[in-house]
C-alpha cells in the first residue's frame, strides 16, 4: 500500500478504500458537473476524521483539524492565481485527513505531474500549444 500503513493493518486498508472509492465518485462527478459536490466532500472528511480518531483517540481531532487546514494554507496562492480550483483544495484536505500530511505531498507531486502530462497532451490535440505559449508570454510581461 505504498508505505502508507503497516503491514496487516486492516483499518489502514478500509480506509485506503474508502478514499479509494471517494476519490472514483469525486471524478465521476467533476466530470459530470465540473464541480464537486460539499456533501461529497463532507463524507470523506467523515472518514477522516474517523481515521484520525481511532489511530489517535481524542488528540485525533487536533491531527484532523491540522491536517485539512494545511492544504488549504498552502494552496491558497495557487487558488488566488486560478491555477487551482477550490475543489481540488478541499480533495486535497480529504487525502491529507485520511493519509496524513507526509504521504500527501507524495500525491501532490504525483497528482501534478500526471496533469502536466494530461495538459500537454491536450495542447498537442487541439493544436494550441504555441497560442498557450504566446499568451503566457504576453501576460508575464504585463505583470513585470
Amino acid at each position: 500500500m505504498c508505505g502508507w500503513f503497516e503491514k496487516g493493518d486492516s483499518i489502514g486498508s478500509m480506509i485506503l478504500i474508502c478514499l479509494l472509492c471517494f476519490l472514483t465518485a469525486a471524478a465521476r462527478m467533476d466530470l459530470r458537473t465540473n464541480k464537486i459536490g460539499n456533501r461529497l466532500i463532507g463524507i470523506g472528511l467523515f472518514f477522516g476524521y474517523m481515521r484520525n480518531l481511532v489511530e489517535y483517540g481524542w488528540n485525533g481531532s487536533i491531527h484532523f483539524l491540522i491536517q485539512i487546514s494545511l492544504p488549504v494554507c498552502i494552496f491558497y496562492l495557487l487558488f488566488l492565481m486560478r491555477a487551482l480550483g477550490a475543489g481540488d483544495i478541499k480533495l486535497f484536505s480529504v487525502i491529507s485527513s485520511c493519509i496524513g500530511i507526509k504521504n500527501l505531498f507524495q500525491v501532490v507531486i504525483f497528482s501534478f505531474l500526471i496533469g502536466a502530462v494530461l495538459s500537454c497532451i491536450v495542447l498537442f490535440r487541439n493544436r494550441n500549444l504555441y497560442g498557450r505559449l504566446y499568451y503566457f508570454l504576453v501576460m508575464s510581461e504585463r505583470l513585470c
